[in-house]
Order: structure tokens, then C-alpha cells, then sequence
């Protein structure tokens, strides 16, 4: 089921706010209890059996974890070999489902034989839920965690609004949250949490869901439809701002379905295509993977402890596998090896323009970081190796730099980029202002992004601005004021509100899933 369709909207989560309230009546046991069965209807919906899998799944690891913090206490090196007889049991199930045929593929590739792939579908949510569970295991096993019932664990898991795709929560962070969460609907979080829901459901429908008409006809004909560079740039610039939107979206609708209930999701994007570093870009882009990936993967590596070289290992080792999580392909392997490499010089570089009072202007350093990233989702969007190197070719320019078909698809007048005397400014407003064109959505999109305020900031007013990083103080007594009027419940933001909900339920009969939906 998905946020973004009529029977999610008109049906699902109304009811399920109904009945929420209407179980809250009965006392909490009830209400967490309802909000289980609610959660596993949203996931058996799609797929009843792998519905049993993931309560399969959550059932073994609560009795382990049980069994985990009993054993501790007596004997900590059989705790420490159950835990990584526990995680590996869980990593093994992810294996299987997602990199079975890539395995397999490579292995047949390498020995010259031809392969067929099986047939294994993967399962809604595996790799996002499977995360949260190895974090509890290891936690179990290291940290004093308090006693969850088997419900709250359940709802841990299981919990809908971030189950398909995050974000990434700690037990600590849910369950602490639904232990404070509210028995009955309360109008203000109800009204938080649509404000939330609509701007991420505008996000993906009317933004995220148009880039893609751009930027999915150019990659998916790389092999046969090299295109030129001003059309590669485009399809580029699409699909990293497309991604954006969709995934941000979704974590927008996540953290206001939640709202609703009483129960505060942590943000997972801050307006990372205003990074000035890659190391910033990753504070601020899938927050809670990011914090996930430092804390159980990178640290316990080394980190920085043993030195710089030991942290660039760490880095590389990090971010490679952070690329293979994201899907079976040597591509995902590529994209997460170059943020590695990126990683690894934005730290020497900062170590050396420290030591020699160096300055990077702060104009230069967005444009460094934004085009690295944009290069990097290349091989994140590629169907393969070719593909992706034939996009980087485009944007040299070795296809051409204008072709007739890169007019047809943009819906360009035929003598585009040629000034005459209307002057650069003015062939400029007449491109992007010629009836059809998709310059208007991608500016948009592109203006956005860069935009100092975000959902949070406009939204959570100046709890949001809290987690805003890299501005002077000027800027903030800016941010600060618009969001004073920005965030209160006035007539303009209700009409505001109103208009993207009519507009993006106007787009809901095609609906489109969200990039991480199956993942």
C-alpha cells in the first residue's frame, strides 16, 4: 500500500485513526495492540506471506534479544557469539533475497557460463527493518536496554508510517516515543502532522514524479539513444533532484503520519543539496542511515582511532558497503567506492587547508560538492558499467552538444540557443517560459532544493532550525523570521495546504512508487 494512492489517503489512515482513538478508550495496552494489527494489514496488503516472514523475523530476534541480555550477565563471551550467531542469521536473510542472483550472476559471468536468474522476489522493507533489528541485537549485547514487551516490540518493527523505507530508528528513539504517545488524537498533532503529510505527498507527486518523465526515457535508452550534452545534463540534473523529492517526500508523509498518532519520527533529510563538503552532504542527506552506518559499522571498524590512513580504510570499507545495501549491482558498489574516495579527500583536504590557512570559497565549494554528487548518481541511476560511462560521455559533449531529438523531447523552439537580439537574458526566459517546455519543473525542483528552509524549519519552526547547519547569524535571523510567520496556523498556509492537496490528488490515478518501495 502506498502513502501516496486514494485507498491509503481516503481509507487506510483514516480508519486507522478512527480506530486508534476509539482502542486509546480501553486503556495503552489496547491502543499499541491495534496500532500492531493495523501495521501488519498495511504489509500483508502487499503480500500476506512475506507478512508472516517479517513477524517470523521479529519473533526470533525479541527471544534472542531476551535471551541475549540474559546470558550477558553470566557469561559474556557466550552473549558475544550468540549476538553474531543472531546478526549473521539476520544478514544471511537479507543476502538471500537480494544478492542471491548477483552472486550467482558474477559467479557464471567469471566462469563463462551463461545464467538464468531465479526467481526470488524481494521482500518490502527487508533491508530498512533488518537494519533496526541487527541495531538491537548489538545494543542488547553491549548496552543496558530496557525490558520492551513483545507489542512494543512489535510496533518497533512493525510500525507503519516508517516501515517501507525509513527512517532508520533506534529502540530507544521508537519505543521511547510510543511510550509517550498519547491515547487519544490531539488536535495539534494531527494538524503537525498533515502539514507534514502534504508537503511530502506534493513532493513526490507533483515534483519527484515529473522529474522522473524526464530523467527515466534518457537512461533507460543509454545503450541506444546516446544523448547530447545538454539533454545528459538535464536528464542528470533530473534525476538527482528527482530522488530528492521522492525520497524526502516519503520521509515527510513518515514523520506526519506518525504526528498524527503523538509519535515524533527523527527528520531524515536537511537540505543536503546545500552541503558545502561531502562530509557535510552526509550529515544531511538520509540522516538516520548515515548515523547508522557511523555507529555500527564504521566505528566498530576503527574509525579515526588508529590514524588517518586507518580512517580512509574505514571510510572506503564503509561506503562500499553502504552502496552494495542499496541494490545487487556492481554500479551501487561504484557509486558507494566514489563517496568513499570523496570522503577520503574532503578530509585530507581539510587537514591540509588547515595546517596552511587555506579558504575554499563557499560558492565553489557547493558547486565542487554539488557536481561530485551528481556525477556519483550516475552510477546510481545507470542500468549498468556502459550505460553510466556513456552518460559521463555525454557530458563532455562527445554526442553533440544540441540535437533535434533532445528539441523534441524538451519541447524546445527549433532555433533554441541561437541570440540574435533578444540578448541572453531574454532566449533564456523564452526557453524555459516556451509552452510545454520541462525547464519549469526542473527550475522549480532546483530552486527548492536550495531553498535555506525545509519542511522541518517551516514546519517545526524553531525546533527545525535547530538542526540547520553552515549559516551566518544574519541568515539565521532571516530563517528565523520567516519561519515566525511561515510556521503559525494562518489563513495563507491553510490555503497553501489546501492547493498542494487538490493539485497532488488531481496526480494520484497513476501512481508511482516511491525509489526505495521493494528494498
Amino acid at each position: 500500500m502506498l502513502f501516496n494512492s486514494y485507498l491509503f489517503i481516503l481509507l487506510f489512515l483514516p480508519l486507522t485513526l478512527l480506530g486508534f482513538s476509539f482502542a486509546g478508550h480501553f486503556g495503552r495496552r489496547w491502543s499499541e495492540a491495534f496500532l500492531v494489527v493495523a501495521s501488519f494489514v498495511f504489509y500483508a496488503s502487499w503480500s500476506f506471506g512475506y507478512g508472516i516472514l517479517i513477524v517470523a523475523q521479529l519473533v526470533f530476534n525479541f527471544l534472542v534479544g531476551r535471551a541475549i541480555g540474559r546470558i550477558k550477565q553470566a557469561d559474556r563471551r557466550k552473549a558475544k557469539m550468540l549476538t553474531a550467531l543472531a546478526v549473521f542469521a539476520n544478514i544471511c536473510l537479507l543476502a538471500y533475497f537480494k544478492y542471491t542472483n548477483f552472486v550467482l550472476g558474477n559467479l557464471y559471468e567469471l566462469v563463462g557460463q551463461s545464467f538464468t536468474a531465479l526467481h526470488i522476489i524481494l521482500p518490502l522493507a527487508i533491508s530498512f527493518h533488518t537494519f533496526q533489528q541487527v541495531s538491537y541485537l548489538v545494543d542488547e549485547y553491549k548496552e543496558d536496554v530496557p525490558t520492551y514487551s513483545f507489542v512494543e516490540y512489535c510496533l518497533f518493527v512493525l510500525f507503519f508510517p516508517q516501515l517501507i523505507a525509513g527512517p532508520i530508528v533506534r529502540h530507544r528513539e521508537l519505543i521511547g516515543e510510543l511510550r509517550r504517545m498519547p491515547l487519544r488524537l490531539r488536535a495539534e498533532n494531527v494538524a503537525e502532522g498533515i502539514c507534514f503529510f502534504v508537503v511530502g505527498l506534493a513532493k513526490k507527486v507533483l515534483l519527484a514524479d515529473q522529474l522522473s518523465l524526464i530523467a527515466d526515457p534518457v537512461f533507460s535508452n543509454l545503450g541506444s539513444h546516446p544523448p547530447d550534452l545538454l539533454l545528459g545534463l538535464v536528464a542528470t540534473l533530473s534525476f538527482g533532484l528527482g530522488l530528492y523529492f521522492d525520497f524526502s517526500g516519503y520521509s515527510d508523509m513518515a514523520i506526519g503520519i506518525s504526528r498524527m498518532f503523538g509519535v515524533r519520527l527523527p527528520y531524515n533529510f536537511n537540505s543536503p543539496y546545500r552541503s558545502l563538503s561531502i562530509i557535510d552532504f552526509w550529515r544531511r542527506w538520509h540522516i538516520t542511515l548515515s548515523l547508522w552506518l557511523r555507529d555500527y559499522l564504521y566505528i566498530p571498524l576503527g574509525g579515526s582511532r588508529t590514524g588517518a590512513l586507518a580512517r580512509q580504510r574505514n571510510l572506503m570499507t564503509t561506503m562500499v558497503l553502504g552502496g552494495l545495501w542499496h541494490g545487487a549491482s556492481w554500479n551501487f558498489v561504484i557509486w558507494g567506492a566514489l563517496h568513499g574516495a570523496f570522503l577520503a579527500i574532503n578530509h585530507g583536504w581539510r587537514a591540509a587547508a588547515v595546517n596552511a590557512g587555506w579558504t575554499l570559497p563557499r560558492p565553489l565549494a557547493w558547486l565542487a560538492t554539488f557536481a561530485a554528487v551528481m556525477i556519483a548518481w550516475i552510477f546510481f541511476k545507470a542500468i549498468n558499467f556502459h550505460d553510466a560511462l556513456t552518460m559521463l560521455r555525454a557530458l563532455t559533449g562527445y554526442y553533440g552538444v544540441l540535437l533535434e531529438e533532445t528539441r523534441t523531447f524538451l519541447t524546445l523552439p527549433s532555433d533554441a540557443f541561437v541570440f540574435g537580439t533578444y540578448g541572453w537574458f531574454r532566449e533564456w526566459a523564452r526557453l524555459i517560459y516556451y509552452e510545454g517546455s520541462h525547464f519549469p519543473v526542473l527550475g522549480a525542483a532546483l530552486l527548492i532544493a536550495l531553498l535555506p528552509l525545509n519542511t522541518q524549519h517551516l514546519i517545526d519552526g524553531a525546533e527545525g532550525k535547530s538542526v540547520i547547519g553552515g549559516f551566518s547569524a544574519g541568515m539565521l535571523q532571516r530563517v528565523g523570521r520567516l519561519q515566525s510567520y511561515v510556521a503559525k496556523p494562518t489563513p495563507a498556509l491553510g490555503a497553501a495546504l489546501a492547493l498542494l492537496v487538490l493539485l497532488a490528488m488531481t496526480r494520484l490515478s497513476e501512481v508511482k512508487q516511491f525509489v526505495y518501495f521493494q528494498f
